[in-house]
């Protein structure tokens, strides 16, 4: 046996067990590109134990003998350079000797035994590997890169060992890595272009087939893979969200109908198209790398991965000569000359694939990426100090738990997105998470690299606004003011849902501004109070109004002034009490008018003072008493007048005059008349005639109280003209508290269903099953007046629709390919509008009945038979729905709009319902049977309508004009009326009837034939219906119990 030496052997190791403790018998394994070798290493020794301490995780170099013609080289060798990772004791023995075995690794198979999650920001790939390789302790590495190898905002590691990590990226960015060995170290080369690349040992070598000489390629056959031929990829930017970031790359191979097939990869992980080409144009080299190999097996003992050769020589085709970069390699090396002196007992060999040196090497795809499986808790975090840390967009940094790395800070995280209720274009809703809250994060496609906040929760630092449970009836938002904000610092608005305390509670912690454009409408159901611990300041550019249904109690501590810029009215019912503490001035410009209706009484505790500027005038209808305690003054600087029918005293400065047909003075006791000269009967005596006030003062005066008793009057009327009290919808007819319309609507439903068996109920169910669609039909006849005023410019305000209605606008309009010019013309008068009901599911063309003398000119034609434009209008109008409605589609109308909608069922064919109808002349149907119109029975048998009973339209249809006119029409006042009336005296006597089924409905609040016909009425008259046909159903479902 020979010496138990390594040397001069085919194979020898380098070791921590020393020279010649053991001796290498076998080495095979593989080696690829951005792969971790692996070999498999037998051995024999002398020592028949050995620790694993001792070697395991140990560096060692196994040696390979070089060779040429003439044998081996024993002063050359080529090495390779690992760890051991496992190592066996094998327990075969030959010749005393123990059998072990060993597997080897390159130092980056260290990393596969690790796991982390860590956080990488504004860090580049060179950066990032260079921080995983230095924190596991390793610096034998090297980087070749000449490509532009973005910074990565954030990048983040999750569950995963850093060599996954890591190789996830290097594929991501077309980064491959091969192993450069030498005595006692090997280094890894990160390397993205062609020029990267080693250079073998063996730079030159030749193809010889079946040859086993050294250096010599003894096997070469090229592998042509059909590959993909285009690569897509897209992405979003939502700082740039209408960019259609979309590239698209195709090879350059030159395979028949490879350019049919794509890969189309979404998302692409890439925030601008530029990277995003770059990106796609890696996976077009992968492939183009890939499509033409060659596999191979040679002596070449120097042969590693991602080192080149030269073929110099190829026996079979010279054209095959080119230089090539090996990508994988399969060694097989044996030595056991220790126990045979036969030289077939060592040897070597290895199989290959190599490439085109030309070409770059892509690695492919083939690490996953970590996929966050759900959502995950963070905390929000920023700078010190800080209470919000936000951005434009409203996005906030947070802290994941896994994250141990990070300081709860504002670099802990990337920006986040917020999702929100509601983000329009500088609208909608917006709460941002502030420092400290728990936040819900979820990822975008499950990529760690791209979290969004889809929620807050709390937890027991940040606890609910209200205790829980004891307030969990309470719902609502508590803000916080911010900075420095405590508890007592904060916007509230908080929902009590308590059954008998429910309550909506609002607090501003400083100002609350409130702007509505249009109308706002308060309603208190009880008492309201209102304290202001300052001023209060109302602004009212136009009228104000206030309605005070019990008492007004008004307390001023101090001052009070009120200006009125026009006039003022005060109305008092019943008594004015006015109490004044010291002193009343009251100033009047012009004229003041008090009218008393009765009785005034005036007391003057001192003294009374009347200044009167011009003239006085005082009038006492029956009797006036003037009683003073002491002394009366009279005084007139020009004529005092005392008249009593033909009885005068007149005084004057001058002279006093008493003027009557009998004059009596009676003294008491004695009557002195003293006078320089004392006439009796003298003739000198003239009638008491002095100048009075002037006439054409007295008469502006009168001008003036006229207008001003006229507004009085005008007062008292009650009501303004054309005054209207609104009726009950309705919704609010049938209202049940808690359940929709919808709902209800679908409990009736549910009642006419389980009671189909029931044969008693017949009528009943068919006439509730009827009246529960025929409502809102009822109710878009209603409300088209109001839609009509409006867009007819009538009225300032549209009123909102019944529940579960809503009118098509004129964008929804012409997206079906009508003109809503069609629905509306002021000079014919004609309206109509297409209304959509969410309870029932139908679509109503609905026609608004009559409003003007114009519309019942185009009743009168009709009715005799002459084409009226109205009626041509909405013929028109209904075939121009049915083409863009594909005829799914109700006809509706109320008077004059029933008579239309019933033309545009002749039309159309689409069932018709109408209301206190107008009739269809069956002249106005054949004009347009050359159209394809029905017949006029045809279309009677599509249209159901329903009446008010004793309503004025159905009476003039079935007792005749003439018999109207005599009788109901002299109390029946409005267009309706006239219009009838005017027929009668006209001498016709005949009005169609309302066309199709007719049924009553019962008028619910009476009234004249005229009041009847409103539309008012026939809502009221079908909710009757509803709930009389509910307790019919109901009663008899008690009885059968």
């Amino acid at each position: 046996m020979a010496h138990f030496s390594q040397q001069s052997r085919l194979l020898s190791m380098d070791s921590p067990l020393g020279q010649d403790t053991v001796l290498l018998t076998r080495v095979e394994g593989e080696e690829a590109l951005s792969s971790l070798f692996s070999l498999e290493i037998e051995m024999y020794s002398i020592r028949q134990s050995i620790l694993p301490a001792e070697i395991v995780g140990k560096n060692v170099t196994l040696k390979l003998m070089q060779a040429d013609d003439q044998g081996l080289k024993t002063d050359s060798h080529t090495v390779i350079n690992g760890f051991v990772r496992q190592f066996r004791g094998e327990g075969s023995q030959l010749q005393d000797l123990r059998c072990y075995s060993a597997e080897v690794v390159p130092w980056l198979w260290f990393l596969t035994q690790t796991s982390d999650s860590k956080v990488f920001q504004h860090k580049n790939i060179r950066q990032i590997a260079s921080e995983v390789f230095a924190d596991n302790g390793f610096s034998d590495f090297e980087f070749r890169l000449i490509g532009q190898h973005p910074v990565r905002d954030y990048c983040v590691q999750y569950q995963e060992s850093d060599f996954t990590f890591l190789s996830r990226l290097f594929e991501e960015e077309g980064i491959y890595y091969f192993f450069k060995h030498s005595q006692g170290q090997h280094i890894l080369v990160l390397a993205d272009h062609s020029s990267a690349p080693e250079t073998c040992e063996e730079s030159s070598v030749t193809f010889r087939t079946g040859s086993l000489s050294a250096h010599t390629i003894h096997s070469w056959s090229h592998q042509h893979s059909f590959r993909t031929g285009r690569y897509a990829k897209r992405d979003y930017d939502f700082k740039k969200p209408s960019d259609v970031m979309q590239t698209g790359i195709k090879g350059d191979m030159d395979v028949p109908g490879i350019g049919h097939y794509e890969q189309y990869l979404y998302p692409g992980r890439y925030y601008n198209k530029g990277l995003g080409e770059s990106l796609t144009r890696l996976r077009i080299e992968h492939d183009e790398a890939l499509h033409d190999q060659v596999l191979g097996k040679s002596t070449c003992r120097t042969f590693r991965t991602g080192h080149t050769f030269d073929l110099s020589r190829h026996d079979d085709n010279p054209g095959e000569l080119d230089t090539y970069l090996l990508v994988s390699i399969q060694h097989d090396a044996a030595d056991y000359s220790y126990t045979s002196r036969d030289e077939e007992t060592r040897h070597y060999e290895n199989c290959f694939v190599c490439m085109p040196a030309s070409r770059v090497y892509r690695p492919p795809l083939k690490t996953g990426w970590p996929k966050m499986l759900g959502p995950q808790h963070a905390r929000v975090v920023g700078p010190p100090g800080e209470e919000i840390y936000t951005d434009a967009f409203g996005r906030v940094k947070v802290q994941f738990p896994w994250d141990r790395y990070g300081e709860y800070n504002e670099n802990s995280s990337c920006w986040v997105r917020v999702s929100h209720q509601w983000a329009g274009k500088n609208w909608g809703s917006i709460y941002i998470p502030r420092i400290g809250q728990e936040v819900i994060v979820d990822f975008y496609d499950g990529n760690p690299d791209r979290p969004i906040i889809t929620g807050r929760v709390y937890n027991a630092e940040q606890m609910p606004p209200w205790n829980l449970p004891a307030n969990k009836t309470q719902s609502g938002v508590l803000s916080r003011s911010s900075k420095g904000g405590t508890a007592d610092n904060a916007n509230c608005i908080r929902f009590e849902d308590l059954k008998g305390e429910e309550q909506l509670f609002i607090h501003a912690e400083k100002n609350q501004d409130i702007e509505v454009e249009n109308d706002e409408t308060h309603w208190v159901g009880r008492d309201r109070e209102k304290t202001i611990d300052r001023d209060e300041t109302v602004v009212v550019k136009h009228d104000r109004t206030e309605d005070v249904g019990n008492n007004e109690t008004i307390s001023i501590v101090n001052n009070r002034k009120e200006t009125v810029g026009g006039n003022e009215k005060v109305s008092i019912a019943k008594n004015h009490t006015h109490s004044i503490g010291k002193t009343e001035i009251k100033s009047v410009g012009l004229a003041r008018i008090q009218a008393v209706g009765l009785n005034e009484t005036l007391t003057v505790g001192g003294m009374q003072q009347s200044l009167v500027g011009l003239s006085r005038i005082q009038r006492v209808g029956i009797k006036d008493s003037l009683k003073v305690g002491k002394t009366l003054s009279i005084e007139a600087g020009e004529t005092i007048e005392l008249v009593c029918g033909a009885s005068k005293i007149v005084l004057t400065p001058s002279a006093i005059h008493l003027d009557s047909p009998t004059i009596h003075i009676l003294g008491g006791s004695a009557v002195n008349i003293d006078g320089g000269t004392v006439n009796i009967n003298c003739g000198v005596a003239s009638g008491a005639s002095p100048e009075g006030p002037d006439a054409s003062e007295t008469a502006s005066l009168l001008s003036n109280i006229t207008p001003v008793m006229a507004a009085g009057l005008a007062m008292f009327s009650g009501k303004e003209v054309g005054g209207s009290v609104p009726e009950a919808s309705a919704a609010q007819l049938e209202s049940e508290e808690g359940i929709t319309r919808k709902e209800r609507y679908e409990m009736r439903k549910e009642l006419i269903s389980t009671t189909a068996d029931i044969p008693e109920l017949t009528n009943a169910r068919e006439r509730l099953d009827f009246n529960n669609d025929n409502i809102i039909r009822a109710e878009a006849a209603q409300y088209v007046y109001a839609h009509d005023a409006y867009y007819r410019g009538e009225s300032d305000v549209l009123p909102e629709p019944p529940e579960g209605l809503r009118a098509l606008g004129a964008d929804e309009l012409i997206e079906k390919g009508l003109e809503p010019s069609d629905f509306l013309n002021d000079e014919t008068g004609f309206g109509a509008a297409l209304f959509e009901s969410d309870i029932t599911g139908e679509t109503m063309l609905t026609f608004r009945g009559t409003t003007s003398g114009v519309d019942w000119k185009n009743n009168a034609q009709q009715g005799l038979g002459i084409e009226s434009e109205q009626y041509t209008q909405a013929i028109r109008l209904s075939r121009h729905v049915d083409e863009a409605l594909d005829g799914d589609f109700v006809n509706v109308g109320h008077s004059l709009g029933g008579g239309l909608a019933s033309a545009a069922v002749g039309v159309t064919g689409a069932q018709g319902y109408t209301f206190n109808s107008a009739g269809l002349h069956p002249k106005t149907l054949s004009r347009e049977l050359e159209n394809g119109a029905l017949s006029f029975e045809e279309t009677r048998a599509l249209i159901q309508s329903q009446a008010v009973r004793g309503e004025v339209l159905t009476l003039a249809q079935s007792t005749g004009v003439k018999a109207l006119v005599t009788g109901l029409a002299a109390k029946v006042a409005g267009p309706v009326g006239a219009f009838i009336t005017g027929m009668g005296f006209a001498g016709l006597n005949w009005l169609p009837k309302a066309s199709g089924s007719l049924s009553t409905l019962p008028s619910v609040k009476g009234g004249n034939p005229l009041a009847r016909h409103g539309m008012d009425q026939v809502v009221q008259g079908i909710e009757a219906q509803k709930q009389e046909d509910i307790q019919t159903i109901s009663n008899h479902a008690k009885g059968m119990l």
